[in-house]
């Protein structure tokens, strides 16, 4: 059975690989909530890329004071720096998180429990939570030989997961924990993503190798979806060369057992047109310039023969199994202060309203502060009040979780809160909720019951 937490040394080992390029702000974020974790026995290993923004340097400080492992990557290819980190993975298992999401304080041991102690289990993910932290990106999908993933799965696909299964499960590469030794085994990952169905792609090759893929409906993250080299600012991808030439490459490698290459290059353009029909939108709107139609058109006259060329050719940029044999010794990750071993570790809610008494959210917080340097899990649940300008979602600031949500329509913001506190309760079991205002009382007493 695998242990759910502590750090005895019998327990598994785990190595969370975060590949980070220009968010030296969202890594630090990451990392506070990493050392939050209630599973505790693992180490953590950062591949920073080429951005100039300082982020190397911040990593080289928490190397210094032996924090973590880190590697550099020159060239912003995700799938090469996916490789780095697994070199440095002493783990027996390797988790993935993006330098954009913030893992819930459950998320390696609902993880680590899911994928359970048969070898053949090579994967498995979490669910992904919206910026707003209250709607899903990812949760349960399958993915075609064409890359194309359908997210209106209600359950995990777990039966799915047979060698040239036509729709296989895959994983949300923010959100994800492999076997090490499946990893080595089927190459790591194909160098040829540098930016987009990496994930897919592995969670193929394995499937086809004879290994299960899992999925939980817990363990979750959230995806803070930051602007980067191919989205901007407002989550609108600007740059398609990479989109583009990685959906034919899959198809091309993956699909050519399913359909032939007039079925597949169709696919690729029913792909293509779909996205030209999104940008246009976009542009029409204002909301991109009318030369993105242009720079479209030649990513995707530069995307389709590169995928033909390196699609075709017969070879794959896998990597050899001698790459990943000597990875530097485990390091144990610097955790924050926990009362675990004792098990008086409470998981805390203190629900505040931002219309609700002079000084009330300023309170809660200082509350939550406290608890949290006592060894608790705290969140504050705050309500904000109409025309706030505060952002709705979850944020990690000094140990403490902060959730802001905003009312119905109905003006029902005891059903508000409520809805929230359940949402939170279905992954991390609530032990306390604060409710200084006592406007939550009838609904507390019905979630006790």
């Amino acid at each position: 059975m695998i242990p759910s937490k502590g750090s005895s040394l019998e327990a598994p080992v785990i190595s969370v690989v975060i590949n980070t390029n220009g968010r030296r702000e969202s890594l630090a974020t990451t990392l506070e909530a990493l050392r939050l974790q209630t599973y505790r026995h693992f180490e953590i290993c950062i591949v920073c890329g080429p951005g100039p923004d300082g982020t190397r340097e911040f990593v080289a400080e928490q190397v210094a004071v032996g924090a973590l492992k880190a590697a550099d990557c020159d060239e912003r290819n995700l799938s090469v720096s996916r490789n780095i980190g697994i070199a440095l993975a002493a783990g027996e298992f390797v988790a993935f998180i993006d330098d954009d999401a913030i893992p819930e304080p459950v998320w390696l041991e609902q993880l680590l429990a899911g994928i359970g102690d048969d070898p053949l289990v090579a994967g498995i993910g979490g669910m992904v939570f919206q910026p707003n932290g209250r709607d899903l990106q990812f949760r349960f999908s399958t993915c075609d030989r064409f890359g194309n993933a359908r997210h209106d799965v209600e359950c995990p696909a777990d039966a799915s997961a047979f060698p040239l299964s036509a729709h296989f499960p895959h994983v949300m590469g923010t959100n994800a924990m492999f076997r090490r030794q499946a990893l080595v085994a089927v190459g790591g990952f194909d160098e040829e993503y540098d930016y987009y169905l990496d994930e897919a792609d592995l969670c193929c090759r394995l499937v086809d190798a004879g290994y299960a893929i899992r999925q939980r409906g817990d363990a979750p993250v959230h995806h803070q979806f930051l602007s980067g080299t191919v989205r901007d600012g407002e989550g609108i991808t600007a740059h398609f060369y990479p989109i583009l030439k990685n959906q034919l490459y899959f198809a091309l490698v993956n699909g050519r057992s399913h359909a032939t290459l007039p079925r597949i290059l169709d696919s690729a353009r029913d792909f293509t047109a779909c996205h030209r029909a999104d940008i246009a939108g976009h542009v029409a709107r204002g909301a991109l310039h009318k030369q993105a139609l242009v720079a479209f058109d030649e990513d995707h006259d530069r995307a389709t023969l590169a995928a033909l060329s390196r699609g075709l050719s017969g070879g794959r940029r896998l990597q050899d199994a001698s790459r990943f044999d000597a990875p530097p010794a485990f390091l144990p990750a610097a955790l924050a202060a926990s009362r675990e071993a004792d098990g008086s570790r409470r998981h805390v809610v203190i629900v505040a309203q931002e219309s609700g008494a002079a000084g009330g959210v300023e309170d809660a917080r200082a509350r939550a502060r406290g608890l949290a340097e006592a060894g608790d899990f705290v969140r504050v649940l705050l309500l904000a009040a109409a025309r706030s300008r505060m952002r709705e979602g979850v944020a990690l600031r000094g140990g403490v979780w902060h959730h802001v949500v905003y009312g119905e329509s109905s003006g029902d913001d005891a059903a508000t809160l409520a809805a929230a506190l359940r949402r939170i309760a279905r992954y991390h079991p609530i032990d306390a909720v604060e409710n200084p205002d006592g406007f939550l009382t009838a609904e507390l007493t019905a979630m006790d019951a």
